[in-house]
């Protein structure tokens, strides 16, 4: 299979850019020039066959080392970091070069962008947000998705975020109980913001390893098998065993999270704290 890649324009990051660094201006984050930093270390747009080739349709790619020769001796050299896009989002000129996002799927693949810029800004320390290992990778990308949310101000439907729906909803029910500067924090900072405040209102020190423990697990379960065989493997197999694990997962939160918090507020709190729960996507 040939495999496609050309560089766009990325001025159309940068506003992007600008967009994360406002909600977390307004937040009154402390770090938004280390953010911006990070931010700039994107060298890169590519447009790739990604779908084509059995990859995602996006995705943000850190700094790697890459080994080469020179002068008959080896070094590493650092690749920059880049995020690719598939072709199908993309118009062309007649060169197929592209020019531009398609008109028709623009807003979603500008917030889609968004999603992966904060994974960038976020990248720091040999890991992004609060992805310290494989193991947070379910919950790291619902709160990455849940910032993406908040900092466009609408919510994708399930349809266009069926990859992440029930990360992100995990993500808002522990924003909305622990606060949002909780979740920045643990986030951006890197900090055990999030796992401290879970682990001590749940009076559990294995809550937020066994809830992302979970989480990462259901992720890896669609991410194992082979597009050619999902309707057969997992729509059959795994995705009832994967919906089964998502509704215990709710049922931790609840029972362990969401109801000591109730627990410790004044009815007319509880009745606030409820309504958010409530419009949760």
């Amino acid at each position: 299979m040939e495999i496609y890649r050309k560089q766009m324009d990325r001025k159309i990051l940068e506003q992007l850019k600008d967009k994360i660094l406002i909600y977390l201006k307004n937040r009154g984050f402390q770090k938004c020039e280390f953010i911006r930093e990070n931010l700039d270390k994107v060298a890169g747009l590519y447009v790739e066959n990604m779908i084509e080739r059995d990859g995602p349709r996006m995705q943000s790619r850190g700094e790697k080392g890459q080994t080469v020769k020179e002068n008959g001796t080896y070094k590493i050299v650092k690749k920059p970091s880049e995020i690719a896009i598939d072709k199908g989002f993309v118009l062309f000129d007649e060169n197929d070069n592209p020019i531009g996002i398609d008109a028709n799927v623009r807003k979603l693949i500008m917030t889609q962008l968004t999603h992966e810029l904060i994974h960038s800004g976020s990248r720091f320390d040999g890991h992004s947000g609060i992805k310290t290992t494989k193991q947070n990778t379910g919950l790291d990308e619902g709160m990455t998705q849940m910032f993406t949310e908040k900092i466009w101000g609408y919510t994708l439907s399930p349809n266009s975020d069926s990859k992440y729906k029930d990360f992100k909803k995990i993500s808002k029910i522990l924003d909305a109980t622990f606060g949002e500067q909780v979740s920045i924090d643990a986030y951006f900072n890197h900090s055990d913001a999030l796992e401290n405040a879970c682990n001590n209102l749940s009076q559990n020190n294995k809550f937020y390893s066994d809830i992302n423990k979970y989480l990462t697990s259901t992720y890896d379960m669609r991410k194992a098998v082979p597009k050619d065989s999902r309707d057969k493997y997992y729509q059959t197999i795994m995705q009832p065993i994967s919906e089964k694990m998502i509704d215990l997962v709710y049922d931790k939160v609840c029972a362990e999270i969401v109801i000591p918090k109730l627990k410790t507020l004044s009815k007319d709190e509880q009745r606030k704290i409820f309504a958010r729960h409530i419009r949760l996507n």
